[in-house]
């Protein structure tokens, strides 16, 4: 029974449930009752600024206010009305927050001193209309998880040197429009959290600082590990030298400057770096020696391009990269591109190419273009199909069964294909082609509870179209054997096993990938 457990055990189950889960449980009895009622009020999301008067007397009502038992708190101020509004079925226009909704959102605030996690968008506009906003959110000590949205330049001279330390996970999207002259007060910021390890960073338009002028270069935040930075400026990458054990970032830069680059010690060796080819000469003289995952963002369309991805690989040499490109690309490329990344193992290609008659002959004779490396797995996406459900050439089709074996012949180090691509219909519903049937794909659950693809199945069913023609994703293994090179389906399970060991292994390790699909195996034989 349930209420034979003792206290603490009870408590760490129902320390689980929030909302109407919580509220549930609170009417089966007296005792799990007292354990369980504060749950429900432990988890809030607001998205919308007229639900705010609502969740203000939940929350705020009567002498112990429900706002002291929240632990989560996301809220969305915003309003949406009708630009037009004789017309309430127009087109919406995204309304500010007015003093009201500060007025709320301060009261809230002043009473919730126990969120572990905070969501609060916009916070400029909400902190000017009510002064309490930012010396609330400034005080809170237990939380480890912020989201700030709509963040200004003097928001955050205010909040620096008051912030939590027990914070691990920060995203902030500064105020649009708002030019930072200095990184200085954002690094003051971080400095009062010195647990932090991953932060995020989003349209930060920082003005380019000559070098001999860049004080902040006497800080240093050793526990981010993570750092993504999204449409900044180039300016706004200082911040990456000064986190020495950083293993992961990820950069998209707005309008590069072009009178500024980025100068000083090298990065440290990353774990993933993920970037456009095009921001590679901003950081020429920065990028590590050694990247183990790299992921450029942009298609190889041009000369131009294709230069820019060499130099990031001859730079970076990364043992696993995801890669972008069309069709336009030739075999004395992938020679240069075998000789600029030497250490490549684990390749993701994403390939573009329009689905016409020379499509077939095109990707199948693709894989004698990849001979050069020295690849031991390869996960190839080629174009899915359109959703109008439009006749397609049978070359199409043809390639998604011989393309496969093409691969294992032409890659003599290969030994694990992952292949997305789409498949032609049976017989049966070839004959009888239904355009307005479109069937999703069959999910089962886990020992969790999570949706998921059947796991005991050789493949994924991304979408079924009306014509019965199904985007698919399909892993192999390849076996040599005295009769030649063979390939053997995974499973959906063992597929899963096979990219988490990808993103974990090492160099050493990959090249050992034939213990570890063994072990795939026998672990799906042996049932676990």
């Amino acid at each position: 029974m349930l209420l034979d457990l003792n206290d603490d055990v009870l408590q760490l189950i129902f320390a689980r449930l929030h909302g109407s889960f919580a509220l549930n449980a609170a009417l089966t009895c007296r005792r799990i009752h007292d354990y369980v009622i504060h749950r429900v009020a432990a988890v809030i999301s607001c998205n919308n600024g007229r639900e705010l008067p609502s969740l203000h007397r939940y929350l705020c009502a009567g002498t112990h206010p429900r706002a002291q038992y929240v632990e989560e708190l996301s809220i969305y101020c915003h309003c949406f009305a009708p630009s037009n509004p004789s017309n309430p079925n127009g087109s919406l226009l995204l309304v500010p927050p007015d003093s009201n909704h500060a007025r709320i959102v301060g009261d809230i605030l002043v009473n919730a001193r126990m969120l572990r996690k905070l969501a609060l968008r916009p916070f400029d506009s909400l902190a000017i209309l009510d002064a309490r906003i930012i010396p609330s959110v400034a005080s809170l000590s237990s939380t480890v998880e912020a989201e700030l949205d709509g963040v200004g330049s003097l928001s955050i001279q205010s909040l620096r040197g008051t912030w939590s330390a027990c914070l691990r996970n920060l995203l902030i999207r500064a105020e649009l429009h708002d030019k930072i002259n200095s990184l200085d007060p954002l690094l003051d910021l971080l400095r009062c959290s010195p647990n932090l390890s991953t932060l995020t960073l989003r349209e930060f338009n920082v003005a380019a600082v000559a070098p001999a002028s860049r004080s902040h270069t006497l800080h240093s935040f050793p526990a981010i590990t993570h750092l993504r930075l999204s449409h900044v400026t180039v300016a706004v990458a200082d911040i990456i030298p000064l986190c020495p054990n950083i293993t992961d970032v990820r950069l998209y830069f707005l309008r590069p400057h072009t009178d500024y680059s980025i100068t000083g010690q090298r990065w440290p060796p990353l774990r993933t770096l993920e970037l456009e080819a095009c921001q590679a000469p901003f950081l020429e003289d920065v990028l590590p020696p050694a990247v183990h995952c790299l992921k450029l963002y942009g298609k190889m369309t041009s000369y131009n391009t294709q230069n820019e991805h060499l130099a990031v690989l001859r730079q970076t040499s990364p043992v696993s990269l995801e890669l972008r490109t069309d069709a336009a690309i030739d075999s004395t490329f992938w020679a240069a591109f075998a000789a600029a990344a030497p250490r490549l193992r684990d390749f993701t290609l994403y390939i573009s190419r329009p689905l016409d008659d020379k499509y077939g002959d095109w990707v199948l004779a693709f894989p004698r273009m990849l001979r050069s490396l020295p690849l031991v797995a390869l996960d190839m996406r080629l174009p899915r199909m359109e959703r109008r459900p439009i006749a397609l050439p049978s070359a199409v089709y043809a390639c998604f069964e011989a393309l496969p074996l093409r691969v294992a012949d032409a890659i003599p180090t290969l030994k694990a294909f992952t292949l997305t691509a789409t498949r032609p219909p049976t017989e049966n519903d070839a004959q009888a082609p239904d355009a307005r049937r479109q069937t999703q794909p069959v999910f089962s659950h886990d020992e969790n509870g999570v949706e998921g693809p059947d796991p005991d199945a050789f493949e994924t069913v991304l979408r079924t179209d009306g014509l019965g023609r199904q985007d698919i994703v399909r892993t192999w293994r390849i076996v040599h054997t005295e009769d030649g090179r063979v390939l053997e389906s995974l499973t959906n399970r063992q597929a899963a096993r096979l990219k988490r060991f990808l993103d974990d292994a090492s160099l050493e390790d990959i090249q050992r990938i034939d213990e570890h699909l063994d072990e795939f195996s026998n672990h799906v034989a042996e049932g676990c």
